[in-house]
């Protein structure tokens, strides 16, 4: 899927958990930014693409593969292998917990320090579902060279490569995640009611699970393939069927959209 999902599906989980946890506006901004990379961050592993990825990483370390073999391999470094684990996932949660509690967590507390501490696991547990809900999503895209993701790294299978969705033209997916932070950030502004916010926060995280899990489902086809003349014709098919799910005239503002971004979305 791809990287613009990714990072707002980690702001959906991060309304949410903010809301449910009471969390005041500006400590709400964190945790949002926090989930928002944890949404992004299992993407990193796709470095090798860049363009001067041999001439660094490749000298520094003396790597017998170029950053295109090694994105399309299952080498532990490579796309959709450590770095799309659950042990990944909780390794650099555990990693920002360190960086947020330090020693604070064993000092006396306070009425400050439990407000604090309640924004801290906020933070921590929005960065771990965001960042494993990257991994989810990643499970419903083709198998491709890796047959899914390393979910349960170092095991040697791989988990999901099931060919639901393709890697990008996702616009409803996209357009379910955005509805759902919007309507998250609505009621967190303009209601103060702490058990109503918690509620329909609640409420419309699970509608749009639900409602994506049914848009996923509904697809005509299985967006798995097996060469470069597949590969171009599943895009295409992507798209027409993104044309028929949303109209002509929001399939055209997502197309402009899609257009102006320098990344694959």
């Amino acid at each position: 899927m791809d990287i613009l999902t990714h990072t707002l599906t980690g702001v959906a989980v991060a309304f949410t958990a903010g809301n449910l946890r009471g969390v005041k506006t500006k400590s709400l901004v964190v945790v949002i930014a926090v989930a928002a990379i944890g949404g992004a961050l299992p993407d990193i592993d796709a470095i090798s693409l860049w363009s001067g990825f041999d001439a660094t990483f490749g000298t520094w370390f003396n790597l017998e593969h170029t950053g295109r073999q090694i994105y399309s391999a299952r080498l532990w470094y490579s796309h959709h292998a450590f770095f799309h684990s659950l042990l990944a996932s909780i390794m650099f949660t555990a990693f920002l917990a360190i960086g947020l509690f330090g020693k604070s967590v064993f000092i006396k507390s306070n009425g400050a320090l439990k407000k604090n501490l309640n924004v801290k696991l906020t933070v921590l547990v929005s960065f771990f579902l965001a960042y494993n809900f990257h991994l989810l999503e990643d499970m419903l895209t083709p198998s491709s060279s890796w047959g899914g993701v390393a979910y349960l790294w170092p095991a040697s299978n791989y988990t999901g490569g099931w060919g639901h969705i393709w890697w990008w033209n996702n616009y409803d997916l996209f357009a379910l995640v955005l509805i759902v932070i919007l309507a998250n950030a609505g009621i967190h502004l303009l209601l103060r009611n702490r058990r109503a916010v918690m509620l329909l926060s609640l409420v419309f995280f699970m509608v749009g699970l639900v409602t994506a899990s049914r848009q996923i489902g509904s697809r005509q086809l299985n967006y798995n393939y097996s060469g470069s003349k597949d590969y171009m014709k599943m895009e295409e098919q992507s798209l027409n069927e993104q044309k028929d799910i949303l109209g002509e005239r929001a399939y055209n503002m997502m197309r402009r959209l899609d257009n102006a971004l320098p990344f694959y979305f």
